[in-house]
């Protein structure tokens, strides 16, 4: 995928953000890369006989928590930088309410001195 269509792809909003050009071709970190990866069949019928769906749903949980962890810390990260509840929601694609409820909680979430819940 070129840099121009990792664009296309954004909401207007996002297009002009830092990074928007690495969406397709991440630099090289110090730490290494983090990254999820699972495939599966778009008609899962083909799993059939192959792969018990339990085994599916065990790994796909654990996916879904190794992300959940990742994107905590991503709105930790943005709200240290000064970023509102309004544009974490927005980014996430829900409310801010439904942002601040799910991760205002998390230890690592440190409210902006002027703005502890917008």
């Amino acid at each position: 995928m070129t840099d121009e269509a990792s664009r296309e792809k954004l909401p207007e909003w996002a297009r002009n953000l830092l990074g928007v050009a690495t969406l397709s071709n991440p630099p090289a970190f110090k730490s290494g890369t983090w990254s999820v990866n699972a495939a599966l069949p778009e008609d899962l019928t083909e799993l059939e006989g192959v792969t018990d769906p339990l085994l599916l749903l065990l790994n796909g949980a654990d996916l879904q928590a190794r992300v959940e962890e990742r994107m905590a810390a991503l709105v930790a990260m943005a709200r240290s930088q000064g970023r509102s509840w309004s544009e974490i929601g927005r980014a996430l694609g829900v409310s801010k309410q439904t942002a601040w409820e799910r991760y205002s909680a998390d230890s690592r979430v440190r409210p902006r001195s002027s703005d502890s819940s917008a």
